[in-house]
């Protein structure tokens, strides 16, 4: 038997309980589940663009019953964390294509040019990219004290763990293209439609030594 974080009722035979965490710390009842619609249905594990229409329409279910923050909260990491591992099995499948030992050599640049080496050829402008969800701050206490403690500092992390994704796709679309080097790389942040999403940007290019 548990507490509902969202409602407060006993969970039970009648009202059973469905754990956000591994820690079985988080859980919401039967009656808070069912209005989840969208929860309840199971994303195609390897199509981003449907989970992140789920996530939205999730986001919106707990709006219109009128969840509370800490709830918001906790069910936002529970899909940002299902999330980051459909970007990886993308990421795997992906891999599968190139040779995996090249993505550590791979050489990269903010600037156009590499001491040493010289272009010689241009393969193409690229781009990797990974979302997380803006609702993670939805939860957020008014507070400055609250916004500057740990929520802050999760989503910090969190941003960071994005722009590294968004940085391994840009890698393995460079590969995929037979670069083997990236010149001009540069970070957009954008929001779309209650999406934080991190752009990584550059030009595929092929370099040799002088």
């Amino acid at each position: 038997m548990a507490i509902c974080m969202n409602c407060g009722k006993k969970t039970g035979m009648r009202n059973p309980e469905y754990y956000l965490d591994s820690d079985m710390t988080q859980v919401l009842c039967g009656e808070c589940y069912k209005k989840l619609e969208h929860f309840q249905i199971k994303s195609d594990e390897n199509d981003i663009q449907k989970f992140d229409e789920t996530f939205k329409l999730i986001q919106m279910e707990m709006e219109e019953h009128q969840f509370n923050d800490e709830t918001k909260t906790a069910m936002m990491r529970f899909l940002q964390k299902r999330r980051a591992r459909i970007e990886r099995n993308i990421l795997e499948e992906k891999k599968k294509y190139v040779d995996l030992s090249d993505m550590n050599t791979h050489m990269l640049t903010t600037g156009y040019n590499f001491e040493g080496y010289e272009i010689s050829g241009y393969v193409g402008v690229i781009s990797g990219q990974s979302a997380l969800g803006s609702g993670a701050l939805s939860g957020l206490s008014a507070s400055a004290n609250n916004f500057l403690g740990t929520e802050s500092s999760y989503f910090g992390n969190r941003l960071i763990e994005a722009k590294e994704s968004a940085m391994r796709e840009l890698i393995v679309s460079s590969l995929m293209k037979g670069g083997n080097a990236i010149i001009g790389i540069d970070f957009d942040y954008i929001t779309i439609e209650g999406l934080i999403t991190v752009i990584a940007n550059g030009t595929s290019v092929k370099i040799k030594k002088k």
